[in-house]
């Protein structure tokens, strides 16, 4: 099944194994894509910006840990698939992440430059991806928008049952960037 969507230009990259499942990009047309490329777990696309600035937009979908062992994947080559893909982004380059990592990262936040921007979330649990997701976005410079202070705490992106969490992640190296956004609307 191929997206298409009038108005758009879908970039997908589906999985290896198995008929469904992927992740997809959606871009504009008429906006100028630069590069593609990517995996059944992250993908990015380079885009032309103002003048010669290049936006570097990447999603990511992490499934979780149970969804992995069922389909015979080990997590540590999940997680070496996304680092491949993210560490082609050159770093001078604005660059924004967003995907379903399936990580739970509660308050914490990565140190870029000595910089550590403080977080509020509405999930105060992690798991255990917590730690190689921070330890990626200070490799990558990224900073976590969700949450990031002042303004609103990281609301909850996954509900089951009376729990929730938050797994939706978007992540940037330039913190100019505000997130404010109705997760209930996406």
């Amino acid at each position: 099944l191929k997206l298409d969507i009038p108005g758009y230009q879908a970039l997908e990259q589906h999985r290896d194994r198995g008929k469904r499942g992927g992740i997809a990009i959606l871009v504009k047309k008429g906006v100028k894509i630069l590069k593609n490329f990517g995996n059944e777990y992250a993908q990015v696309v380079c885009l032309q910006g103002q003048g010669s600035e290049k936006v570097w937009v990447g999603n990511v979908y992490l499934p979780p840990a149970l969804s992995l062992v069922r389909r015979g994947i080990e997590e540590e080559m999940a997680r070496c698939q996304i680092e491949e893909v993210m560490s082609c982004i050159p770093q001078q380059d604005v660059q924004v992440v967003c995907g379903d990592w399936n990580a739970r990262v509660a308050d914490m936040s990565p140190t870029i430059d000595d910089i550590s921007i403080p977080r509020k979330s509405d999930d105060p649990h992690t798991n255990c991806r917590a730690p190689w997701l921070i330890a990626l976005c200070e490799m990558q410079g990224w900073h976590i928008l969700n949450g990031a202070q002042p303004g609103p705490p990281a609301c909850k992106t996954f509900a089951k049952g009376n729990t929730g969490s938050c797994i939706d992640l978007v992540l940037s190296n330039n913190v100019k960037h505000v997130l404010s956004y109705d997760h209930s609307t996406l």
